[in-house]
């Protein structure tokens, strides 16, 4: 506010002087000086409401600056504005330069346990940390542990292929045969055998009835096998072992026996040679 206020009336508008910025009332087209600051007011509308005439700071030619104020009405920069701080309720203009870049992630990759952002200013930073072990839950798709799965305890209603890549399971039940075509003779009236490929779980508690042993066996068949006991016995019972050997015996496999080796049959001889046997 302008105060002890000094007026020279001219032949064309008042001429004022004063110490502050003016809000009083005065003739339209007044000019104002503020000897506090030596920055020159005219009134726009006859009543109190005035705008700078011009910083009496700044040289003809333009340029110069401005120790601070506050400009109340509309204000054009023809030149440009520059400042270190600029505050207003709204700044409008044809070009804003050097303003500061609104930052926001654009997108991002993940791989083993770090994820990698990049933002709309092309630059990129990582989150790290995604290494807490997976301590349990439920995978409802479908997965595939491309590097193999370690567990204790592995439960599902379907195990899918022949078994031969499943390691260190312990089956609760009696192992058995999982693939097998069956037994043949190489001719009928030879002594010779063929035993098809097969595979199976052997499942071995007798050995260690505390830390039962689970095998898999996979066969991949022989033929033209040396019977052992064709011509001497009824039958022979064909058994194959942990180690996939063929295992030929008179007598039935005992439960012992089929646990530590793969019943697969037996093997009955031809009438003629069955007659020469009674």
């Amino acid at each position: 506010m302008g105060f002890n206020i000094n007026e020279h009336q001219t032949n064309i508008v008042p001429f004022q002087s004063g110490s502050g910025i003016p809000n009083h009332l005065s003739p339209i087209g007044s000019v104002y000086v503020d000897n506090l600051t030596g920055i020159e007011y005219i009134n726009k509308d006859g009543i109190n409401t005035w705008a700078f005439l011009y910083d009496s700071s700044m040289s003809i030619g333009g340029g110069g600056s401005s120790s601070g104020g506050t400009v109340t009405g509309a204000t054009i920069f023809t030149g440009g504005l520059t400042a270190s701080t600029i505050s207003a309720g709204t700044i409008t203009a044809t070009n804003y330069q050097n303003l500061p870049l609104d930052i926001r992630v654009t997108g991002g990759t993940y791989n083993n346990g770090t994820a990698t952002f990049i933002n709309n200013s092309g630059e990129t930073f990582t989150v790290i940390g995604f290494t807490t072990p997976f301590t349990g839950g439920t995978v409802s798709g479908s997965t595939n542990f491309t590097n193999g799965l370690t567990a204790n305890t592995i439960s599902a209603t379907t195990y899918y292929g022949d078994g031969g890549n499943l390691t260190n399971i312990i089956s609760t039940k009696n192992g058995g045969i999982v693939s097998f075509s069956g037994l043949s003779m190489t001719s009928p009236s030879g002594t010779t055998f063929n035993v098809s490929p097969a595979t199976g779980w052997i499942v071995d508690d007798v050995t260690n009835p505390l830390n039962p042993s689970s095998i898999f066996v996979n066969y991949s068949g022989q033929t033209g096998i040396t019977g052992t006991y064709i011509g001497s016995a009824s039958d022979t019972y064909i058994l194959l072992s942990s180690g996939g050997t063929i295992v030929q015996q008179t007598t039935f496999p005992t439960p012992q026996e089929r646990k530590q080796n793969l019943y697969l049959g037996n093997l009955g001889l031809p009438l003629y040679l069955l007659g020469l046997i009674l």
